[in-house]
């Protein structure tokens, strides 16, 4: 089970749900398509955390083309998982790029093999619903094999100086010796190299494989499984809308933002490197304000006395048109205890506004944010 914040720099949707841009909306009269702004020697980190341990999670770096340019295997601290790169690490820099999080097939290693020997139908018990019938004689042989629902792995052993004509049967088995997957080879004698491709329909345990012949009696013969390995595409877990890279992104924002505790689905703590994140986001953030507050008493000879006054330094964001996940992605990055815009620290004390236009799937947000430390109280 793969968690994903929304929080982070980038979106994802997991597999099989469209994108933002992908989706058509009814009734929606002007449908723009959105394309997150990156510069090329932004940082982009991707942290994800993986309750499972089955296959290698990848993060895919494609150009505009579904092109690979490069795959990037996450680190792995316990079930946090992360990836780290820069646009500028690949040439050209100027381009349109898409994120995908894949999995890849691990090989799985064969262990403990155990010879139920001749005349066994089935050599681990009868479970229900599995029926393995012989000719006349069978010989099972079954080892551990962890192996991925979906994915196809071809196997390829040998039996040697087999001296009886039989059919040869291989399985993938689940942990109660169900059959998850099967193939069968039949009319051989002799020496016999055998391929398979096999792919499990629910998560696989054990490799079985089964002789049978019309024989009295199945002779004693060596079988060495040759090679196991990975067959077929990786798996898309999840995947992003299109990245536009520059080298210089013009009418945009870097909001650089942190959090000192984990926070919706971010760890933050025990992750290397330390967690530090960069979004960038077409705005202006420009209009300067002092606010003021003040608090008076009046005495009952009509003296008016102050009893405490306070400014404060604020600044309005205002965004340009973007999808509504990315007004909430900038929400959650701006209730982080760290945010830094133009080399100054902020905090967001006022409420986050939208302006949508009707029928229209863009959108413009403000909100006022307030210089951290810049709060100025005078106390009587």
């Amino acid at each position: 089970m793969i968690a994903i914040s929304d929080a982070l720099p980038v979106q994802f949707w997991p597999n099989g749900e469209q994108t933002f841009n992908e989706k058509a909306v009814c009734g929606i009269i002007k449908q723009d398509c959105y394309c997150q702004p990156f510069n090329c020697d932004q940082e982009i980190q991707i942290i994800i955390i993986d309750s499972s341990t089955s296959g290698e999670i990848s993060l895919q770096i494609l150009d505009e083309n579904s092109v690979e340019i490069d795959v990037i295997t996450f680190a792995r601290s316990g079930v946090n998982l992360t990836a780290l790169f820069t646009p500028s690490d690949y040439s050209p820099c100027k381009e349109k790029l898409q994120l995908k999080i894949i999995s890849i097939g691990i090989v799985p290693t064969l262990s403990a093999w155990t010879n139920q020997g001749a005349g066994t139908a089935w050599g681990l018990s009868a479970t229900p619903g599995v029926s393995i019938t012989p000719t006349s004689v069978s010989k099972l042989l079954i080892g551990t094999f962890n192996a991925i629902e979906g994915y196809s792995y071809d196997i390829s052993w040998n039996i040697d100086t087999f001296d009886s004509f039989f059919n040869n049967l291989i399985y993938l088995l689940d942990s109660n010796f169900n059959i998850v997957a099967t193939q069968f080879i039949g009319g051989t004698n002799g020496n016999f190299t055998g391929i398979a491709t096999l792919t499990p329909s629910s998560r696989a345990s054990y490799l079985a494989f089964q002789l049978q012949t019309s024989d009295a009696i199945i002779t004693d013969s060596a079988m060495i499984v040759n090679s196991v390995s990975y067959n077929g595409s990786n798996i898309e877990l999840f995947k992003s809308d299109c990245l536009e890279v520059k080298e210089d992104t013009e009418c945009t924002k870097l909001i650089e933002y942190s959090n000192a505790s984990a926070f919706d689905g971010i760890p933050y703590v025990n992750v290397s490197p330390p967690s530090k994140f960069y979004l960038r986001i077409p705005a202006t953030f420009y209009e300067e304000e002092n606010p003021q507050e003040e608090e008076d008493l009046e005495l009952s000879n009509g003296v008016i006395v102050t009893l405490r006054q306070s400014i404060q330094e604020k600044s309005l964001l205002e965004t340009g048109y973007m999808p509504n996940y990315m007004h909430k992605k900038l929400q959650k990055v701006l209730m982080h205890e760290t945010i830094i815009m133009d080399g100054d620290q902020w905090k967001r004390r006022d409420p986050y506004e939208t302006n949508p236009i009707k029928k229209y799937n863009l959108k413009r947000g403000s909100v006022q944010l307030t210089k951290y430390n810049s709060v100025l109280k005078n106390t009587i």
